[in-house]
C-alpha cells in the first residue's frame, strides 16, 4: 500500500512541474502566496520576530521552514531572520526553491534539502542529524499539517528542532472556512461549509478524520458523486482544522504559550471546484528555561 509520505512525494514532485506549465493556476496559487506573506508581515510582532535584529543585530535568527515548497515563509520571513533552511520530501520541489531562492540573500544562504522528519521508524534520520538541523528561533509549516498523517507527532517532532523558547508558526485551513464560487465568479450566498469533505475516515492522532480537497488535489470529476481521486485520498490527512483541533495538537506535542489568529481575507482556489478557503495561523512556544522571547 502506498504510503501518505510516498503518496506526498510523488504528488509534489508532480505540482513542482504542473504549477510551472500552468499559468493560470500559477496566478491564482501566486495570490494565495501574497496574501499568506502580508498577513504574516504584518503581524511580525505577533510571531516575534519583529525587534530580534534591533535588539541583537550580531545575533543570529535561524528559521526551519518545513515542508517548504518553493519558499513562500521563508521568503515572507527573510527580512527579519538571518539563517534559513528549507526541509521538503520532494526532491523537484526542493530544487525549485534553491533555484527560486538562490539570489534572494547573498549574505546568508537560503538552501533547501530532501528529507523526512514525519517517518516513525526513522525518527532521527542521519541526513538530518547535523547540528544545522537543530536549535532553531523559529520553525514553520505553511498549509502542510493537513497532510501529516499525526498533527501532534509532527509538531512534536519539529518542536525537538527548535531551541528553548523557540517558536512554531504554521498555517492551514479552518474548518468551516469554504464558500463557492458559481459559474459567473459571484460568492454562493450561504455555502459556508468545508466543500471537500468527501471522504472521512479515523487517522493516527485519533482526533481528526480522512478527507479529499482541493489544496493541492482536485476531486475527480469523472468518478461517481462523493469519489476522489486515489493519490488525492492518500496524500490528506483533514481538509481543515478547527481552531481547538490545532490547539489540541501543538498541547499534545509539548508547546505553550498557544495562540491562533484567522486571516480575515479568503483566498480563491481552483482544482475542479472555485471557491474561496479560510487560513489560520498558529503559534506555539517550546518550553524555555528563561531564554523565552526570540
Amino acid at each position: 500500500m502506498t504510503s501518505v509520505a510516498d503518496a506526498n512525494r510523488a504528488f509534489f514532485d508532480n505540482m513542482s512541474q504542473t504549477i510551472r506549465q500552468d499559468p493560470i493556476k500559477a496566478q491564482w496559487i501566486a495570490g494565495i502566496n501574497d496574501k499568506v506573506t502580508n498577513f504574516l508581515q504584518s503581524h511580525i510582532d505577533w510571531v516575534g520576530l519583529s525587534h530580534t535584529k534591533t535588539n541583537a543585530p550580531d545575533r543570529n535568527i535561524r528559521h526551519l521552514d518545513y515542508a517548504c515548497g518553493d519558499g513562500v515563509l521563508s521568503r515572507a520571513l527573510h527580512p527579519y531572520v538571518t539563517d534559513t533552511v528549507g526541509i521538503d520530501i520532494s526532491p523537484l520541489t526542493v530544487s525549485s526553491y534553491n533555484t527560486t531562492n538562490a539570489s534572494l540573500n547573498p549574505r546568508h544562504p537560503i538552501r533547501a534539502v530532501v528529507g523526512s522528519l514525519l517517518d516513525k521508524s526513522d525518527p532521527n534520520p542521519v541526513s538530518l542529524s547535523t547540528p544545522e538541523f537543530f536549535n532553531f528561533d523559529i520553525v514553520t509549516g505553511g498549509l502542510a499539517f493537513h497532510h501529516f498523517e499525526d498533527a501532534a507527532y509532527a509538531a512534536e517532532r519539529l518542536r525537538k528542532r527548535l531551541r528553548p523558547g523557540g517558536v512554531l508558526v504554521l498555517t492551514d485551513f479552518l474548518t468551516g472556512g469554504d464558500m463557492l464560487i458559481d459559474d459567473d465568479g459571484n460568492v454562493v450566498e450561504g455555502s459556508e461549509g468545508d466543500h471537500y469533505s468527501h471522504i472521512r475516515r479515523h487517522h493516527a492522532n485519533g482526533h481528526g478524520h480522512h478527507h479529499g480537497h482541493g489544496h493541492e488535489h482536485a476531486p475527480d470529476t469523472t468518478a461517481a458523486k462523493g469519489d476522489i481521486k486515489k493519490h488525492t485520498m492518500d496524500s490528506i490527512v483533514v481538509t481543515a482544522f478547527s481552531i481547538q483541533e490545532v490547539k489540541d495538537f501543538l498541547a499534545n506535542a509539548g508547546f505553550v504559550d498557544i495562540d491562533v489568529r484567522v486571516m480575515p481575507e479568503k483566498v480563491f482556489v481552483d482544482f475542479g471546484k472555485k471557491m474561496l478557503r479560510t487560513i489560520m495561523f498558529a503559534k506555539g512556544r517550546n518550553p524555555g528555561d528563561g531564554k523565552d522571547e526570540l
